[in-house]
């Protein structure tokens, strides 16, 4: 069965959900504000004060041009991108937006806002004050507050069949029962957002779908080679999938939803007993439009809660965080592991813009670990911190990085490398685990055959002489002395005096093996030896200065390409 055989579609003449589909329904009476704001979740907008007209309209969303007196228009919701509210701009803004009937005015920040404009705002009937959090990107508020003033606009309300915005489980349940089918509703990166749970026979691809949080990955190919993810991203309406022939696959019902111009979804329904006629697809079309505003209320309280807990875990990650340090994004026991990941050829994160996915993919696992779990890029490595039980934490955190590489690898065609830390017992002890992972990074950097991912404690040799060039890069004077003397004069007179130290001291002083490892004679070993001893003073029967001149020795051998003469 050809792909064009396996599926078809309901066009429409714009995308599911945009608002060039469904602007007649607002032309006719703005919504009020009080509407729009209830699509919109706390988490992601605080209303600092709201207005006393309970019919205030709202007619479009603006982004103020504080320079052009145009800018703030009746009825509009005012984004004061780039204004602070202590500014003494701020006052004049809120006043031009009460004198022009603007319906509210949006200020970022995580204080309370100024006394003053509380004051300005209170004294009109007919204007708002809202406020957001730091973490919320002014383009996804800009989206999100069009799509709510487009859906608020419509016949139904938001919490249509009791669905609360943004509560995609609960969205998933009504879609079923309205549709007849059991319903998932997944991201356009195929990774699962919700899934309905009324009693529905289910088969194995929706099973595995939801075990693993993503449809499989053969599963995925199938799709696109049917052409289905294509008919998705086209806007094509309602699609009806036939399924593949020879195999016990629900046939499907699939939509995409959108917001505007973007993708934001696509619901699933399958086939439960009775076929999904004509009847449903009209119901998941619409119901596909009344999802986008859910969508993007999740979408973006789950972006402002990843920002905030990824500040937080920056700031964890330096030692920023205090054991006692009041509320914080997650508990303050542990025990915690740090894990660290970087591209193997070394290539910058930022630049590559994969950035995003890669985080998605980490979140997605980590969280399936443990929902405190939080991601981040620092610098150019990506960064997770894991509370994990410590039995057992080397072969869970193992298991998770793996997981990661492997997915994304496949998903987003990147290799990355992996280092995990030590367990720590207290988020204040944070660093200690970043350290070690970092070690265990570095390791894999100087040992490309190394095993990836990488644990620090399989390395913990190795690792603590990392810890020792770290600590003589602090303290110069740890590569002072009668070492420092043997590989000046290998430089100096192109000898191989401190190859031959270093040889004999790892073999324990047997001069055969040495030399066998030099490829020279014996008696050549010795008589080294014996010149490297009397030459430099060395006293090569004393414990102490064997141990130090053979951690010299190591030290040097990892230090900038200056030495590596030796």
């Amino acid at each position: 069965m050809s792909g064009d055989e396996q599926l078809s579609t309901t066009s429409d003449s714009s995308p599911a959900g945009s608002p060039a589909a469904r602007v007649s329904t607002v032309q006719g009476g703005w919504p009020a504000l009080e509407e729009v704001l209830r699509y919109l979740d706390a988490e992601v907008l605080r209303i600092v004060c709201g207005p006393r007209d309970r019919a205030t309209a709202v007619s479009d969303v603006v982004i103020l041009d504080p320079t052009d007196p145009q800018s703030a228009q009746a009825g509009g919701i005012l984004l004061g991108v780039g204004l602070a509210p202590s500014a003494g701009d701020a006052l004049a803004i809120v006043d031009r937006a009460a004198r022009c009937g603007a319906a509210a005015v949006v200020f970022r920040t995580g204080e309370e806002l100024p006394a003053q404009l509380v004051t300005i705002a209170e004294s009109v009937d007919t204007l708002g004050l809202l406020a957001v959090p730091p973490e919320m990107a002014w383009g996804q508020l800009y989206s999100l507050m069009r799509t709510a003033i487009v859906s608020a606009g419509s016949v139904a309300g938001p919490n249509q069949a009791g669905v609360p915005v943004g509560d995609l489980f609960a969205l998933a349940d009504a879609i079923a029962a309205a549709v007849g089918g059991p319903v998932t509703i997944e991201d356009p990166q195929w990774r699962l957002l919700a899934y309905s749970n009324l009693d529905y026979a289910i088969d194995d691809a929706r099973r595995e779908t939801i075990l693993g949080r993503t449809p499989p990955d053969v599963w995925q190919r199938r799709l696109e080679k049917a052409g289905v993810a294509r008919a998705l991203r086209s806007g094509a309406g309602v699609i009806r999938f036939q399924g593949f022939e020879g195999e016990a696959l629900a046939r499907r019902l699939a939509a995409p939803v959108w917001a505007g111009s973007e993708l934001v979804g696509s619901i699933w329904v399958a086939e439960a007993g009775e076929s999904l006629g004509a009847d449903a697809e009209r119901e998941l079309a619409r119901t596909a439009q009344l999802a986008a505003i859910h969508l993007i209320s999740h979408h973006a309280s789950e972006d402002v809660r990843r920002r905030t807990r990824g500040a937080f875990m920056r700031e964890a990650l330096e030692g920023r965080i205090a054991a006692s340090g009041g509320e914080l994004p997650l508990r303050a026991e542990g025990p915690f592991s740090v894990l660290g990941f970087e591209h193997v050829s070394g290539e910058s994160a930022a630049r590559t813009g994969d950035a995003e996915r890669i985080l998605s993919i980490m979140a997605l696992y980590c969280e399936d670990v443990n929902r405190d779990a939080m991601c981040g890029l620092v610098g150019e490595r990506f960064w997770a911190l894991v509370p994990v039980r410590e039995a057992g934490a080397r072969e869970r955190t193992l298991e998770l990085a793996c997981k990661i590489l492997d997915r994304v690898e496949r998903a987003v065609h990147v290799q990355l490398s992996a280092g995990i830390g030590i367990s720590v017992g207290r988020i204040s002890e944070v660093p200690r685990s970043r350290r070690t992972a970092e070690h265990a990074l570095k390791l894999l950097a100087q040992r490309p055959g190394a095993p990836r991912p990488l644990h620090i404690e399989d390395v913990r040799a190795h690792a603590v002489l990392l810890e020792l060039l770290d600590l003589a890069a602090e303290h110069p004077t740890l590569l002072d002395g009668k070492t420092s003397a043997v590989l000046d004069h290998d430089r100096e007179r192109g000898t191989r005096y401190a190859a031959t130290l270093r040889a004999y001291l790892e073999c324990w002083g047997d001069a055969a093996r040495a030399a066998e490892r030099l490829g020279v004679h014996p008696n050549t070993a010795r008589y080294r030896v014996r010149q490297i001893s009397e030459r430099f003073g060395l006293d090569l029967d004393d414990a102490d200065e064997r141990f130090a001149v053979e951690f010299q020795l190591r030290l040097f051998a990892h230090r900038p390409p200056r030495d590596d003469c030796q």
